[in-house]
């Protein structure tokens, strides 16, 4: 797995993110402000990056405030 290569994709599409490995999971981290749509965009880039990184599964940390208080669609 590789947290650094993820976390490397995911900055050069724009996401200001650390992503942490436990075991197959990726733990994504956003760590700035960000548009209403950063959680479903970030999510779908995700999922997508998880298999060629080594990951089977992939959690987001959004940071709560005015931003972030809707669910994800689908929840």
């Amino acid at each position: 797995m590789s947290a650094v290569g993820m976390e490397a994709d995911l900055r050069a599409l724009g996401y200001d993110c650390q992503v942490e490995a436990l075991e197959r999971l990726a733990v994504i981290r956003v760590t700035s402000e960000a548009t209403d749509a950063l959680p479903t965009a970030l999510r779908r880039d995700a999922l997508r990056l998880a298999g060629p990184h080594g990951f089977t599964h992939v959690a987001l940390e959004i940071p709560e405030g005015p931003t972030f208080d809707a669910a994800l669609p689908g929840d």
